[in-house]
C-alpha cells in the first residue's frame, strides 16, 4: 500500500517493487513502480495530462499508462500505472548517492576479498553507507569493523557533495531527514533518505535553500550567499521555476507549495523544481471544488494560503518583472498545446473514448449510485474548467 490520505479510501493505491530492474511499457528499467487509484479524480485524467504537459515543457516527468487492475483474481477498477518519483536515468536523472554507496561497497569488497572480506561484508558496508552513516559523502572515508577505508583508494570518480538531492515540500513532514526553512517551509529528503546522518551535507542544503528564500523575498530579489551577492535565479533554475508555476496555475492545484512539491539538484548544478506529482486536488475535482479549485479567474499562487503556503516562495517571485516576462513567454509557447487538450477530438476527447468502458465499470464498482461521480460528468467538468481558464489567461 502507498499514499497518505489516499490510502484511507476504499479503492487503494499500491506500490510495486520487482526483484530486478525491468522495463515496463517502455518507461525504462526500474524496480519501483506505482499503481495510482485516482479515487478522487473520477475523470482519471488530471495526473496524466499534467504530467505529460510538464514533460512537453522539458521537465523530468512521470510516465504513465491507464490500466485495468485485477488483484489476486479480483477486479479493482481503472488505475494509472506509472513511475515512482525517484532518482533514475529515466526519471530524475541526477547523481544517486544511495546507488553510489553500493558502488563503493562493491569496489571495497573486490579489492579486499583476498584479505578476508565476504559478500556479507559488502552488503553490510552498503547498508552502513546508505542508511546508517552518510558522513562519507563529505569526508571521503568510513570505518567498518574498526578499520578506516578511504574511498579514493577504491573508486576514483566520487563527486563533491553539492548535489544528488531530491527534496519534497510536504506538510506531513514525516521523513527521516527533514528541516524547515527560516520562513517555515517544510522540506524533507526523498533521496538520500538518511542524509541527516551527515550534518555537513544537511547544512549545505539548508544554507542554499535559505539563501534562495531570502533572495525571493528581498525587494531587489538578491541576497548575500558565500560572500557574493546573488539573485534567486542564480540559485534555482529559472526555466524550471516558471514551468512548475505554470502547470500548477493551469490546474489550480490546491496542494502546490504545500504537499507533493518536489525539487532536485545535481552535482554543481542549480536547484530545479519538479517533477509534477499528485494533481487530484485540482481543476474543479469533486474532492477539491469546495476549496475553489474550479476557480478560473484568479491566480492559484494568490488564492491558496493554507499553512506554509502563506509564505511560499512564488508569492513574492511573481512580483519580479523578469519572472513575469518568462511566464508570458512560456504561456505563449504552450498555448497551442493547451488548446489541443480541450479541442474537439483533442487529448481529453481521446482519453474519454479510450477510458469509457473501463471507467464505467470502475464507477459501477466504486461509486454505484453517486451519479455526480460518473465518468462522463467529471470529464465535462475538467474540460469546461480548462477552457474557461485558458480564456481568462488569454486576457
Amino acid at each position: 500500500g502507498r499514499g497518505n490520505t489516499t490510502w484511507g479510501y476504499d479503492k487503494k493505491p499500491y506500490k510495486i517493487k520487482l526483484d530486478a530492474k525491468t522495463d515496463l511499457f517502455g518507461f525504462g528499467k526500474n524496480k519501483h513502480w506505482v499503481l495510482l487509484a485516482n479515487y478522487t479524480d473520477e475523470s482519471h485524467m488530471r495526473n496524466m495530462i499534467s504530467y505529460n504537459l510538464s514533460g512537453e515543457m522539458g521537465m523530468p516527468y512521470i510516465q504513465s499508462v491507464h490500466v485495468d487492475l485485477v488483484l489476486n483474481g479480483e477486479y479493482k477498477g481503472t488505475y494509472q500505472f506509472c513511475e515512482q518519483v525517484k532518482i533514475a536515468g529515466s526519471r530524475v536523472d541526477i547523481h544517486d548517492w544511495e546507488d553510489y554507496a553500493g558502488d563503493v561497497a562493491e569496489a571495497v569488497y573486490t579489492r579486499e576479498r583476498d584479505k578476508g572480506l565476504t559478500k556479507d561484508d559488502q552488503d553490510a558496508i552498503e547498508t552502513l553507507l546508505a542508511e546508517e552513516d552518510m558522513g562519507w559523502m563529505t569526508t571521503g572515508k568510513f570505518t567498518y569493523n574498526n578499520k578506516e577505508y578511504k574511498i579514493a583508494d577504491y573508486i576514483s570518480d566520487m563527486p563533491d557533495c553539492t548535489g544528488g538531492f531530491l527534496v519534497e515540500m510536504d506538510s506531513y513532514f514525516d521523513e527521516f531527514s527533514k528541516f524547515k526553512t527560516n520562513k517555515g517551509q517544510p522540506l524533507q529528503f526523498k533521496s538520500p533518505e538518511f542524509i541527516a546522518t551527515n550534518d555537513t551535507a544537511m547544512n549545505y542544503v539548508k544554507d542554499y535553500i535559505n539563501a534562495f528564500e531570502r533572495a525571493a523575498n528581498a525587494a531587489d530579489f538578491t541576497t548575500d550567499y558565500n560572500g557574493k551577492t546573488v539573485s534567486y535565479s542564480q540559485l534555482f533554475d529559472m526555466d524550471s521555476l516558471t514551468q512548475f508555476w505554470l502547470v500548477n496555475e493551469l490546474f489550480m492545484n490546491v496542494d502546490a507549495m504545500k504537499k507533493s512539491t518536489y525539487m532536485y539538484k545535481d552535482v554543481d548544478g542549480l536547484f530545479k523544481m519538479g517533477p509534477v506529482w499528485d494533481m487530484d486536488w485540482s481543476s474543479g475535482s469533486l474532492v477539491s471544488s469546495y476549496l475553489g479549485t474550479g476557480t478560473y479567474n484568479e491566480w492559484q499562487t494568490r488564492k491558496f494560503s493554507d499553512e506554509a503556503q502563506a509564505k511560499q516562495w512564488y508569492k513574492t517571485i511573481i512580483e519580479d518583472p523578469y519572472f513575469a516576462v518568462k511566464a508570458y513567454e512560456l504561456y505563449t509557447q504552450l498555448r497551442e498545446k493547451m488548446g489541443a487538450v480541450v479541442a474537439s477530438g483533442g487529448t481529453i476527447d481521446t482519453y474519454q473514448a479510450l477510458l469509457a468502458e473501463s471507467s464505467d465499470a470502475n464507477a459501477n464498482l466504486w461509486y454505484r449510485w453517486e451519479n455526480n461521480k460518473k465518468f462522463a460528468a467529471q470529464v465535462t467538468t475538467l474540460k469546461t474548467y480548462i477552457k474557461n481558464l485558458l480564456n481568462w489567461m488569454d486576457t
